[in-house]
């Protein structure tokens, strides 16, 4: 590694000798192609013969003990059954690359289109986008256990773009549009989450619109950025994903609970999740749905020692970390858009002196 040879033989050098193995900051994955029907206009059958041949020569060139575990499709689209069908067979594929499927990856895409790129109220849509696509997974895992249940499952880029991302001369998408792609995709992992999808990745790290006295002419979907490209700072996207995998929320090991004795003023628009850690800690992830104000009841009351300590990301963090505060009031607002994590704690009551 470190150097490569393109299809014409010539030998391009240049980059780091990373080697193997996570220990080593080495190659642990390697994805096939990226989104291979839409980028390359592949079929399944053309894909396969690709994909098998790739995973041999690496392994012959860099890892005869096969320890890199391989990302295969990387789909783009939608409802492509013949793609799961074809790929997922172990009997479509050459014998020596049959357990890279068996032991790697399955991956593809999913991103909400926002209708348009300012009008805060149409934002909502994505949130059907989301529902369909939920059921899609439902049907990819069922093939999955059917042809091959070992195969992992990775939903490595997902979010959302406006229309026009990388068109010249469009408008900035509002700060509160960033505030929706948190809520879309802090649901969205808790969902896959629970379906058991084992991967679930972002997107882009950095776009950004065409700014030429940095030498950058060519836009590049901003509106899927996690930072904000002027500042570097994350974005809100940024930080509920940070919050959500902070330590002490939510991680490996956690029991998901029902949610009981929760209301809201528009409890379609309202997202709850309760989880109880492998600590013992009971959380409550809350996702405002809509671009207006929602008050959420919480459950029990601080009359039984009951305190609730909330750490949230909404319009008023704007590109910074969550803000955390505790409190004992039964009520919360969430702003538009806003993503909270809530650690109800049970106060002991002091002994009688």
């Amino acid at each position: 590694l470190g150097s490569f040879q393109d299809e014409f033989g010539t030998t391009i050098d240049g980059g780091p000798a990373l080697g193997l193995g996570s220990e080593n900051g080495g190659v642990t994955h390697w994805e096939v192609f990226n989104e291979p029907e839409a980028e390359h206009s592949l079929n399944v059958w053309e894909y396969n013969s690709l994909y098998d041949a790739i995973v041999k020569e690496i392994r012959k060139a860099v890892d005869p003990e096969r320890t890199i575990e391989f990302f295969g499709m990387a789909l783009a689209n939608h409802n492509e059954w013949d793609w799961w069908k074809g790929f997922l067979n172990l009997t479509n594929h050459d014998p020596e690359a049959r357990d890279a499927v068996a032991n790697g990856f399955a991956s593809f895409h999913f991103y909400a289109r926002a209708p348009t790129r300012t009008n805060v109220s149409s934002f909502l849509v994505v949130w059907d986008h989301m529902e369909r696509f939920l059921l899609e997974v439902d049907q990819i895992i069922e093939l999955r256990d059917m042809l091959s249940p070992t195969t992992r499952l990775a939903v490595n880029e997902a979010g959302v773009i406006p229309p026009d991302d990388n068109h010249k001369g469009v408008e900035d998408s509002p700060p509160l549009y960033y505030n929706m792609a948190a809520a879309l995709y802090t649901v969205l992992l808790a969902e896959l989450t629970v379906k058991g999808v084992d991967v679930v990745g972002s997107s882009q790290y950095c776009g950004c619109p065409e700014i030429p006295e940095w030498g950058i002419n060519e836009r590049q979907y901003p509106g899927v950025s996690m930072t904000n490209w002027t500042t570097g700072s994350g974005n809100p996207r940024y930080w509920a994903l940070k919050m959500y995998n902070a330590p002490g929320n939510f991680g490996p090991g956690d029991r998901i609970v029902h949610a009981r004795s929760l209301s809201s003023s528009d409890s379609s628009r309202l997202y709850v999740q309760g989880r109880i850690t492998k600590e013992g800690q009971n959380l409550l992830l809350l996702v405002n749905k809509s671009y207006m104000p929602q008050i959420v009841t919480l459950p029990a009351s601080a009359s039984k020692g009951v305190s609730y300590h909330v750490s949230v990301v909404d319009e008023t963090t704007h590109d910074g970390p969550w803000k955390e505060f505790t409190t004992q009031s039964k009520t919360l607002t969430l702003k538009a858009f806003a993503v909270a994590v809530v650690r109800i704690e049970n106060r002991q009551p002091e002994e009688e002196q």
